[in-house]
């Protein structure tokens, strides 16, 4: 796929530098909002201007299950760099499951060669259908695939939910799961049992740290087989929760009082050394501190006892910044045709600067999760190194070294795009001190300033924003009484462009809902792009560029209505259909003999058989050159040393734009073909002299084989 130019706005001479405050969020002023707090006249400045507005940065609008799910720096920055929503959370479980790349994993397998050498797998998790924290379909799927990997003893920690399904629905849901345990001990010499519970109100399920007595009591009943005066030693799990009914007719299912399943008089699930723990909720907030207490060796918010060998998994890493937890099941997506890669393929150059903390949010999240450079010719990464001691102390963080390094670049005049991610908001927030938080973004305003004024004097543009919230909400208040609120919030982010040579080029699409999807088109405009045809829409528009809407898109090509004048002269705007092509390579493969390869193909689109030279399309991110070495190996099987490019030409440009590139080959190797599955061709070698004689017959009439023949013929390069 290329990238096209604008008609009517070329971009800026000087550079466009995208700026991430990670986790700053916007919300109302207030005692809680550091941002409001602080003195930021360069933030401010930016908000007010008519080219600000606010994108979600939350939920459905970074591919989480629901917006109730906080954004975070992962997958914020995976939107941002990727231009679209990709599946996570729940979705990307469901993925990983059905086609079994969560039981291919290293993780999967370190799990299962636990179980495999005697150890008890335990699973900890909501049991549910609610699929805002887990899915008990996630549960019962793994559960049979422990069964079939040969895993003999397992312990489910049922979590009770009674809050994203109906409030006394447990009962349901625990009968599914000893159903499916009944089963699988019923066919095996197995040990597949519930061993401990509770409502989620009241055991495991706390966050923002607001409860670390109630991930205590979780802990000991899951670790320990223990309960406090709260909670109960039961011997079946149904008949405890019935029980609590009875007891209490009020009660709902996320506030049951927690339980630990005996038998003989003792836990039937208490961990020992040599088990592994997987738990299965894929929402971060509240897996957080139980991953925390299972992990984290350096663990001080409350006493663990005498803490067994356990090897601890999530579904997922729910904190990428703070490796929460280290193991985790299910890999974040592989995203292509990202930002980076169609900047690369058009040759312009970039460069991405941030400090330790989130270096890989501006490389390898931004990239679509993959290492490394994709043109390291084309691409500049600088890291700075983070302080090794508590944000808090340090507030200011590097944000002076990312803007001296960012100056650096933008002045040496290589680059024309970067990208920088200032983390104080998010680090610091993290923390829940307020008075540091508002330092740590009156540094950050301060480098904005210097950021503002070097990219102004290269006449280029300055993009402000953010991945997700947290600086803004530093608290919440319950009955008077204050509560730290150190995570992510649903909060919009900040979106502004600031471009002092703006003359009404463009302007803010009015009446537009965004999100961190809508950034990469718009920056590609603004680097003088039309945005690539699915990407989400761009947040500016241009009102003389002509129209372009897409009708179709197919894996082909795509098919559009496009508007344009005929002359400068001309008043009214035509509108035809369009099909734009990511163009095509065309070989003419000659042997030793002198002879070309035919490819004899059927056609459906002309309903017969047609004679014509191996080709075909290119395939993002490829070169044309590369497109020709893969068609001539897939349709003829041969590889050649020898390549001489002949010419270049347009196929149907009154209504397509597909550009081919026409390559003779030779110095030819056999091999094998490798056909899609639709593909239906045959290959002849025939000599120069017959082909040309069959042009003249009309028993060849394909026309990029004919012009091929005749650039080959007429020695044009």
């Amino acid at each position: 796929m290329i990238l096209e130019r604008l008609i009517s706005f070329q971009g800026r001479p000087g550079p466009v530098l995208l700026v991430i405050a990670d986790g700053v969020g916007l919300a109302e002023p207030g005692a809680a909002n550091a941002l409001s707090l602080a003195h930021t006249p360069n933030i401010d400045r930016l908000l007010a201007s008519p080219m600000s507005t606010k994108l979600n940065a939350h939920g459905e609008w970074v591919g989480l299950p629901s917006n109730s799910d906080m954004g975070n720096s992962e997958v914020g920055h995976n939107t941002l760099g990727g231009g679209r929503i990709f599946d996570q959370g729940a979705k990307l479980v469901d993925s990983a499951i059905d086609s079994g790349s969560l039981f291919e994993s290293d993780v999967w397998k370190t799990v299962r060669e636990r179980g495999l050498a005697g150890g008890t797998v335990h699973f900890i998790g909501l049991v549910s259908d609610g699929n805002v924290h887990s899915n008990i379909r996630h549960l019962l799927r793994i559960l049979d695939q422990s069964h079939d990997a040969g895993i003999r003893s397992v312990c489910v920690h049922a979590l009770l939910d009674g809050r994203d399904v109906d409030p006394r629905s447990a009962p349901q849901y625990l009968r599914i799961l000893q159903s499916k345990l009944d089963q699988i001990n019923q066919t095996a010499d197995a040990g597949y049992r519930i061993a401990s519970g509770g409502g989620r109100m009241r055991i495991t399920m706390d966050r923002y740290q607001a409860d670390w007595n109630m991930v205590h009591r979780g802990f000991n009943a899951h670790v320990h087989g223990c309960v406090d005066e709260t909670g109960h030693l039961v011997t079946d799990a149904i008949d405890e929760v019935e029980r609590q009914y009875a007891t209490d007719p009020g009660i709902t299912d996320q506030y049951l009082a927690p339980f630990v399943v005996t038998g003989n008089g003792q836990p039937v699930g208490k961990m020992q050394d040599g088990d592994a723990v997987v738990l299965f909720n894929f929402r971060g907030d509240r897996a957080m501190e139980i991953s925390s207490a299972l992990d984290d060796a350096k663990f001080e918010h409350f006493e663990r006892g005498n803490f067994p060998d356990i090897y601890f998994c999530g579904m997922l890493q729910y904190d990428g910044d703070l490796k929460i937890p280290r193991n985790y099941l299910v890999q974040p997506p592989v995203i292509e045709r990202t930002m980076g890669e169609y900047l690369c393929a058009k040759k312009v150059p970039s460069f991405a600067v941030s400090e330790t903390q989130k270096f890989g949010h501006v490389t390898y999240f931004w990239n679509g999760n993959r290492s490394g450079y994709i043109d390291e010719t084309l691409e500049t990464y600088i890291e700075i190194p983070s302080d090794n001691l508590p944000f808090d102390q340090a507030p200011d963080m590097k944000s002076r070294e990312i803007t001296d390094a960012t100056i650096e670049l933008l002045i040496s005049g290589k680059y024309r795009f970067g990208r920088i991610n200032f983390a104080n908001g998010d680090m610091v927030g993290h923390t829940g001190n307020i008075e540091a938080t508002v330092q740590s973004l009156e540094s950050v305003d301060a480098c904005l300033g210097r950021l503002l004024e070097a990219v102004d004097a290269l006449k280029g543009v300055l993009v402000f924003t953010a991945d997700h919230g947290n600086a803004e909400e530093m608290f919440t208040e319950r009955e008077g009484k204050r509560m730290p609120k150190t995570s992510h919030s649903l909060n919009p982010v900040p979106f502004v462009i600031a471009d002092s040579s703006n003359d009404y080029a463009y302007g803010l699409q009015s009446g537009v809902e965004g999100g961190l999807a809508n950034v990469a088109a718009t920056l590609f405009n603004l680097l003088g792009f039309r945005a690539p045809h699915d990407y989400e829409a761009s947040l500016i528009h241009f009102p003389k560029e002509p129209l372009r809407r897409t009708l179709y898109s197919g894996r082909v090509a795509s098919l559009g209505l496009e508007s344009f004048k005929p002359s400068e002269d001309d008043a009214e705007w035509v509108t035809m259909e369009i099909i734009r092509h990511p163009g095509s390579a065309v070989i003419a493969a000659v042997d030793r003999q002198n002879r070309v390869c035919l490819i004899r193909q059927y056609r459906p689109a002309a309903s017969d058989w047609i004679w014509e030279l191996p080709a075909g399309g290119i395939e993002f991110p490829e070169t044309p050159d590369e497109t020709a070495r893969r068609e001539l190996q897939e349709e003829t099987g041969y590889s050649a040393d020898q390549w001489e490019m002949l010419g270049s030409f347009y196929t149907s440009p009154g209504y397509s734009d597909e550009y081919m590139h026409a390559y003779k080959a030779s110095h030819l190797h056999a091999g094998e073909q490798s056909l899609e599955a639709h593909e239906i061709l045959e290959p002849h070698w025939l000599e120069i002299e017959k082909i040309e004689d069959m042009i003249r017959r009309g028993e060849i009439i394909d026309a990029k084989t004919i012009t091929t023949m005749f650039l080959m013929a007429s020695g044009k390069d």
